[in-house]
């Protein structure tokens, strides 16, 4: 009876929990140039257009040309049938067709006109730089499964009717989660080592050229590991770097050397990408490893309100902005509480 009792008191002992902490780092550069000169003739219908400019010139033409003023003389005369004078009216031009043409330009257009002749320069550079961290963290008990979803949820067109003659129209939508994902099932083995189960997805959306046509950026990562407790390790990476150079060009005219450039459109662009995921796993014994985690966490973000109390906010008054606590049994108080208590101890 003894043995068993020491049995059962060696079983029943608090399970230990495992504090999951990730890091997610994505950093991305890139730079491009577009360059094009393109020729068009209004009265013969003529052109020379590249779809990579922005602004196609044959849409450019069209509304130089509705832009402008027109001007109509009418021949006055009276009663008679004598002539009198020749008034002239002038009609203010259309810009709408203009504006819509150079909507689409990025950069810099240029449009020089000589005799029915139009040419329309135009140039581009990008410099694009982002640097993304996300840290999330969970804490689940040992052999047990934690879910992590930090994001939104994108509505996506997966099929649409018009019904018959046009009548009782329907899309069907559905929503698909994007942001960071993170599932992980932790157990704890001998000498504080813990292996870890991991599904790590961080997904974003890259846009849309139409209704149904929405485009997703995916970088999961499901793998199983073995960390000491507190040890931080790095699951994976990718470094991924593209350069892509295109030309488009009239036949012959655009291989002529220097005198060519001006019947070619260039582009060329540079992108570089680093991704790197790390993750630390923290193993909690107790209620002392709990709380002393817990309070590092809360005073970190009460640190970051009191940092962002100093600067003070240009719409609220300084004793007016929230913030947290002292960590400990104050956290617990209602706000009036803390309020009167404060009061007293000045008194």
């Amino acid at each position: 009876m003894k043995a068993l009792k020491e049995v059962i008191a060696q079983l029943d002992i608090r399970r230990a929990q495992v504090l999951i902490e990730a890091l997610i780092v994505e950093m991305a550069e890139g730079d491009g140039i577009n360059l094009g000169v393109q020729w068009g003739n209004l009265e013969t219908g003529a052109i020379v257009q590249y779809g990579n400019t922005g602004a196609p010139i044959g849409q450019v033409m069209v509304g130089l040309e509705e832009a402008q003023d027109t001007t109509t003389t009418t021949a006055v005369y009276d009663e008679n049938g004598n002539f009198l004078r020749n008034e002239t009216t002038t009609e203010a031009g259309d810009y709408t067709a203009l504006a819509s043409a150079l909507g689409g330009v990025n950069g810099a257009a240029i449009s020089l006109a000589m005799g029915d002749w139009t040419a329309l320069i135009s140039a581009v550079a990008t410099d694009s730089n982002s640097n993304i961290l996300s840290s999330p963290s969970i804490t689940v008990m040992d052999n047990g499964e934690a879910s992590f979803i930090v994001g939104e949820e994108v509505p996506v067109i997966t099929g649409s009717t018009s019904g018959s003659n046009n009548e009782n129209p329907f899309q069907t939508v559905d929503r698909k989660e994007v942001g960071i994902k993170l599932k992980v099932v932790p157990q704890i083995n001998e000498g504080d080592s813990v292996q870890l189960k991991i599904e790590q997805e961080v997904s974003n959306v890259l846009g849309a050229n139409g209704a149904v046509d929405v485009r997703f950026a995916k970088r999961q990562l499901n793998t199983s590991v073995m960390v000491q407790d507190g040890q931080m390790l790095v699951l994976g990476g990718l470094v991924d770097e593209q350069s892509n150079e295109s030309e488009s060009k009239v036949p012959l005219l655009g291989d002529i050397p220097w005198l060519g450039q001006l019947f070619k459109s260039t582009s060329t662009t540079v992108s570089k990408r680093n991704l790197m995921v790390f993750i630390k796993p923290t193993i909690i014994r107790d209620g002392v490893s709990a709380d002393g985690l817990t309070q590092r966490k809360y005073n970190y973000i009460r640190a970051e309100q009191l940092y962002k109390a100093e600067e003070g906010l240009r719409l609220m008054s300084d004793d007016l902005i929230p913030v947290l606590p002292k960590f400990g049994d104050d956290a617990s108080r209602p706000p009036e509480f803390r309020a009167f208590i404060e009061q007293v101890e000045k008194e």
